[in-house]
């Protein structure tokens, strides 16, 4: 992994676990101090942050992070829709038998910190959505569309400001290990009907607590 990288990786993981608060400014020369890098790393890490969706530019104010909203959140859910419930109806159709079985390793790992999570703890939150992410991106993992799955990973990460608040309600949790469970067999089935109908559930499941999420995550403290 390249230095870019790196901090690319710092400051998105920072801005999706609510360290740099929606539209709150992301002052280069502060966190060239905090990383100890150059300038122009640090404005090609945010330039790859905005074609993320995570930061935006402003001629006034230089970068700031993205606004937290509704209707950003409905707009992503929407994406998702038409995007991942295909790339999981291809992956699904095309998955062959070393796909299979990472699903079901990946599928065991995140049943393990379902069962295991305590919403009070922020470590435990963490562990649970890389097991999620994990499980998630192996269910698309055969989609022969690396296009399809470029956009895929990018709204997943966007969606995850919004979800890490969700992952308190305990109500969303239990829905959601139902879901993996249903997502699994419909997979191991080869039934890309039935997956796909679960995911599109799966991912509205936010939507509907999203006035809760807005109001909740200006709430929560960063960490």
């Amino acid at each position: 992994m390249t230095l870019i990288e790196q901090v690319y990786e710092s400051i998105r993981e920072a801005i999706v676990l609510g360290r740099y608060a929606p539209e709150s400014r992301l002052k280069a020369q502060h966190i060239k101090d905090d990383y100890g890098v150059s300038g122009t790393i640090i404005r090609e890490a945010l330039n790859r942050l905005i074609s993320d969706g995570l930061v935006i530019a402003n001629d006034r104010r230089g970068f700031s992070v993205a606004p937290f909203s509704a209707e950003d959140l409905a707009d992503i859910i929407q994406a998702r829709l038409l995007i991942e419930v295909d790339v999981v109806r291809q992956s699904v159709e095309a998955g062959d038998d070393d796909w299979e079985m990472a699903l079901v390793g990946a599928y065991h790992g995140l049943d393990k910190q379902e069962q295991a999570v305590d919403i009070e703890n922020e470590a435990s939150l963490r562990a649970l959505e890389t097991a999620n992410r994990a499980f998630h991106d192996q269910l698309g993992a055969a989609c022969p569309s690396a296009t399809l799955r470029a956009f895929y990973n990018q709204l997943f990460t966007r969606h995850y400001r919004y979800r890490r608040v969700a992952l308190r309600e305990q109500a969303i949790l239990t829905a959601a290990r139902e879901d993996h469970k249903t997502l699994l067999d419909a997979a191991l089935k080869r039934d890309a009907a039935r997956a796909t109908e679960i995911t599109r559930t799966h991912i509205l499941r936010t939507q509907k607590f999203s006035d809760r999420l807005i109001s909740a995550f200006a709430k929560t403290p960063t960490e």
